[in-house]
Order: C-alpha cells, then sequence, then structure tokens
C-alpha cells in the first residue's frame, strides 16, 4: 500500500517551528521568520527533541523582546526575566513532552542497490533507539514510495534482538538473532534493527523504497513513526537470472537514474547554487553509468541524453543543450580531456545560465577520477 507521508511529516515540522517563533517580538518575526522556521524545520526533522535547543531558543526570544522594547524599565525587566525564565523552563519541557509524539527514534543506511529475482527474499535494516525505558509492541509496517516508483512486497518483518538486554521473546533456532516483530513487547534499545524482508514481484521493473511507516503501541496508546530514506533510496530491480558478480545494463541504468533523482530533489551542497549542483548530479551519472558499463568515459552525446532524462524531472531549470570545448594542456588530467558546457534555463524567470562540468577521467590501470565543477 503507497502512504504519502513527505507533506505530512513537513507540515508537522512546520508547525513545530512556529511554536517556537513565538517566543520573539513581532519586529524580530517579521524580519527573520521565514528564515528561522526553514531553518529550524531541517533541525527538527534531524532531532525530533532537543531540550538545548528549545531553552536556547526561548532565552534568545526573550532577550529579543526586551531589547526590542524600550519601553520596558530595567528594574522590571529583571523580575520580568526572572519569572519568565522559570516559566520558559517549564514550558520548554511541556512543548517537547507534547510536541513529539513519538519515544522512537529511527535511521537508515538507504542506497542499497539489490537485482534480485522473484521468488528472494532481499533484507533491508532500519535501525530504531527508543528514547524511554517503556517496552514497545509492534503493530504494522508499510512502506513509502519514491517518486513514482513502484514499491516491493513485504515478506516479512521480524526483529534483530542479538544486542537487547531485555526482551521477553523466545528466539526461533533457524535464524538465531531474528524474531517475528508482531505481538510482542519488545525494548527496542539502540544498536537494534528491524529487518523488512521485501520481494521484487516482475522481472524487468524497479522497485524503489522511499522510507518506511511503523505503527505501534506503547501504554495502551497506539503512535506513528516514519523513517525517510528519500535522500537515498533502498532499490531493488526485478531479473530472472540476477549475477553475483555483475549488474545487467537494465539494472545499473535504473539504480543510476533513481539515485541520480534523489539527489536533484533532496540536494544539500554547500557553496553550490542549484544549477550546478543539478549539473554536477547529472555529469557523474553519466560517468557512473558509462564507467560501469564499457570501463570509459562517457562522450557529449551520453551526457546529452542523461542530461535530458534528468532535467525532465525537475520543476526549476529545463535543459537547453550541452556542448564541449578541450580542457586547456596545462590543465588535463589526462589527453584530450572535455569540458562540459550546461546551458539551463530557469523555467519561472527564463534566466539562463551556463555550468560546465570537467569530465571524469578513467585509467586503464584501475584508477579513476570522477567529473568536478570548472570555471567556463
Amino acid at each position: 500500500m503507497k502512504i504519502e507521508v513527505t507533506n505530512s511529516d513537513t507540515s508537522i515540522h512546520r508547525r513545530r517551528a512556529l511554536g517556537y517563533l513565538r517566543w520573539y517580538p513581532a519586529k524580530w518575526r517579521a524580519r527573520y521568520g521565514e528564515e528561522f522556521v526553514a531553518h529550524l524545520e531541517d533541525e527538527i526533522e534531524e532531532q525530533p527533541v532537543s531540550y538545548v535547543r528549545g531553552l536556547n531558543i526561548a532565552l534568545h526570544g526573550v532577550t529579543a523582546r526586551f531589547r526590542l522594547d524600550r519601553s520596558l524599565r530595567w528594574t522590571t525587566s529583571v523580575v520580568l526575566i526572572v519569572a519568565m525564565v522559570g516559566a520558559l523552563i517549564v514550558g520548554v519541557l511541556a512543548y517537547e513532552a507534547r510536541s513529539v509524539e513519538v519515544p522512537l527514534s529511527l535511521s537508515s543506511s538507504g542506497a542499497a542497490g539489490v537485482p534480485t529475482s522473484p521468488k528472494t527474499i532481499n533484507n533491508f535494516n532500519f535501525n530504531f533507539s527508543n528514547r524511554s525505558s517503556l517496552g514497545i509492541r509492534l503493530l504494522h509496517v508499510s512502506l513509502i514510495s519514491f517518486r513514482g516508483y513502484p514499491l516491493p512486497r513485504v515478506a516479512r518483518v521480524e526483529i534483530d534482538v542479538s544486542h537487547q538486554a531485555k526482551f521477553n521473546l523466545t528466539l526461533p533456532q533457524s535464524s538465531p538473532g531474528l524474531v517475528p516483530a508482531f505481538g510482542h513487547s519488545v525494548m527496542m534499545r539502540k544498536g537494534d534493527t528491524l529487518v523488512v524482508g521485501m520481494v521484487a514481484p516482475q522481472v524487468g521493473r524497479l522497485y524503489a523504497v522511499g522510507g518506511l511507516r511503523l505503527q505501534y503501541e506503547r501504554k495502551g496508546v497506539v503512535h506513528a513513526e516514519t523513517v525517510s530514506t528519500m535522500k537515498s533510496p533502498d532499490l531493488l530491480c526485478g531479473e530472472s537470472r540476477p549475477s553475483a558478480t555483475v549488474e545487467s545494463a537494465f539494472c545499473s541504468h535504473g539504480f543510476t537514474t533513481a539515485w541520480a533523482l534523489s539527489n536533484f530533489y533532496y540536494q544539500k551542497t554547500p557553496h553550490q547554487t542549484p544549477a550546478q549542483s543539478e549539473a554536477l548530479i547529472t555529469a557523474n551519472a553519466a560517468f557512473s553509468y558509462v564507467t560501469s558499463q564499457d570501463l570509459r568515459t562517457p562522450s557529449l552525446s551520453e551526457v546529452n541524453s542523461w542530461a535530458t532524462r534528468l532535467f525532465a524531472h525537475r520543476g526549476s531549470w529545463r535543459i537547453a543543450g550541452v556542448n564541449t570545448t578541450m580542457v586547456s594542456k596545462s590543465q588535463q588530467i589526462v589527453k584530450n580531456e572535455l569540458l562540459f558546457h550546461f546551458n539551463l534555463v530557469n523555467r519561472a524567470t527564463n534566466a539562463r545560465t551556463i555550468v560546465c562540468v570537467r569530465n571524469g577521467a578513467y585509467f586503464h590501470s584501475g584508477g579513476m577520477t570522477g567529473p568536478a565543477l570548472a570555471a567556463c
């Protein structure tokens, strides 16, 4: 079953960030509010609970109020500050306890690409940590799709409890350390893993998992938690006879495309504009695919083909074309090295920009160097 959670997750993080923003005066909110909320949304996504963060925000907000309101007398300010500091400590602790519904943190390494047959169960691991001394009872696990790709079928869900200090489960002899996930009370401690077995039902299709949604019961109350792997989706490629050592061209192309798209949509590369990032991602995708298949660097037509395919999925920029020039001999890493010129057009403003990327180099001795941004 497909569950879309990105928008709801974003709205939850935004509501929490807006709640913190109320500590600041109106003048401060008008000037810095949007930037503050955007930054805080990312922090809350990375670390849902942080009492230190909450106290810092409240203290800075109170300080800003007194700094911007000159009508308050110094003595009154001192009294109010003392009272408000006490109140904010209680308030922040209560806000954190109320806002964070779920006592679990989740993570996934992501970026697994597996060629597989329809009869094979492939295990993907999701790591959990229970921020509570109380046990939980798992009720349901479902997958979240990535960018329109079909979802694989969940075949089984187990827990690796080999590192748990306490649990009331009977380990099956056939799979030491793994127990069925549902219907038991477990203590999901740091390092424990939820193992989800997935199957690619059809040959010739690529399946992509962008996250996991978990439903569980704690003290009689049902909770839900989501872990997103959109930045590095897990992938299954259906084949009739997958090789244990060599990826087929179909699977390799599918893996490269999906991971390139995830970088397009979830890029956070410092010191690069979106146009630079997207051009470099495209060049890397072409280089990665061609090198893995033919042990050479990509041609202009191949880079242009990847640019056309990837930029078609992107809303802000469109590709007008790619051409090349030779890198100057003094800067060449290999003989006849090319510089790709990405001609991009902003869809909203029609502004044009050119981004240049030095193509990577493959050395027949076994080494290689990937593409890199360069001056045009």
